[in-house]
């Protein structure tokens, strides 16, 4: 990581949500083209494996996405515009708990693009 990504990546905010979903509850997470990577994190990992906690993206079911881990996170940089879609968290049978973090970068650096931003930080092009 060089010096501008790490200035870069002081400005990106997070938002963070608790959710707690009962069996056929429904978390949506709006889209937003200003969120740069979503981090989803749940009490039981298993359940992400059996497909108990089905996550639709723009109103496609994903459940392949899945493996052991207790934390799924995608970014641009890895999945393309995938973050900036709609999310859709649905317990299936069970209660599930757990966090989802939002990394959103301000409109106004993302408008700016890559040379004003280098030019803002006296960086030559």
């Amino acid at each position: 990581m060089c010096v501008s990504d790490w200035r870069l990546g002081r400005q990106i905010k997070t938002q963070h949500t608790a959710y707690s979903l009962a069996a056929a509850a429904t978390l949506t997470i709006p889209k937003n083209y200003q969120r740069v990577g979503i981090a989803i994190g749940t009490n039981n990992p298993q359940a992400l494996i059996t497909s108990r906690l089905a996550i639709s993206v723009a109103g496609v079911s994903h459940t392949s996405l899945f493996s052991s881990q207790t934390r799924l996170l995608f970014t641009l940089q890895t999945d393309g515009e995938l973050p900036t879609l709609e999310w859709v968290l649905t317990a299936v049978g069970v209660t599930f708990t757990g966090s989802v973090i939002e990394y959103i970068l301000p409109e106004e650096i993302l408008a700016a693009g890559l040379n004003e931003f280098r030019r803002s930080l006296g960086l030559s092009l």
